[in-house]
């Protein structure tokens, strides 16, 4: 069964408003993994970069794909490697919940960032096993079920901790700026953002539903 095609149309049509205060004004983006294209259009009418090209696996009927908003919108598995773009480009790669998706997203990074510019901003969210629900649900309940998104998403081929995060991406060459959890800046964590104020970050690694790197290449 592809469990990708019986995701509800939500799925593909979000906008990452988490994201978005990580990703510098500037030049041009690779967005891998662009699913509706909804992030990179709202980039492009606000402004925020100057050029966007897209990236996905398959087509989802009446979003945002094709857009003219979107420079170029490429259909394409990566891990076939068969992208035609120009080498050393690209002022930002955008993976957004993307490597935990792939077979071999250690060698996908390595390959995704010779599209990018010395010096460009990488820009990589991940979801982060060791979310207490998730540790809870595992752990005590002694259930590894998968559902239909989330953490435990039946289309993750990966998972990872922060520690395995860092490591993925200092392991492609990349060099971390930040990592913080997501929920820093997803307008609707208030309880989870109120929490980890209160406790001074301590129980993070646990709050964190995932990861938001930013890194950038140095050669």
């Amino acid at each position: 069964m592809n469990f990708y095609s019986i995701k509800e149309n939500e799925y593909y049509a979000q906008t990452r408003r988490d994201i978005i205060p990580y990703i510098p004004k500037t030049g041009s983006m690779l967005d891998v993994g662009c699913s509706g294209g909804n992030t990179l259009c709202y980039l492009k009418e606000n402004k925020i970069i100057n050029e966007g090209v897209g990236i996905d696996f398959m087509e989802v009927a009446g979003s945002n794909q094709k857009n003219p908003l979107i420079d170029k919108f490429i259909l394409t598995n990566v891990e076939k490697k068969d992208i035609d773009l120009p080498k050393n480009y690209f002022d930002i790669l955008l993976c957004a919940d993307v490597l935990e998706h792939l077979i071999d997203p250690w060698d996908i990074l390595e390959y995704l960032k010779t599209f990018c510019k010395k010096g460009a901003h990488i820009i990589i969210s991940i979801p982060n096993l060791r979310e207490y629900r998730a540790l809870y649900k595992i752990f005590f309940k002694g259930d590894f079920q998968y559902q239909s998104s989330g953490i435990l998403d039946k289309t993750h081929l990966r998972f990872f901790c922060k520690k395995n995060i860092k490591d993925i991406v200092t392991n492609a060459g990349l060099k971390i700026i930040s990592i913080q959890p997501s929920f820093k800046t997803c307008p609707l964590q208030k309880k989870r953002k109120l929490f980890s104020a209160i406790t001074l970050s301590i129980f993070d690694q646990f709050l964190a539903q995932q990861y938001i790197i930013v890194a950038r290449k140095i050669n």
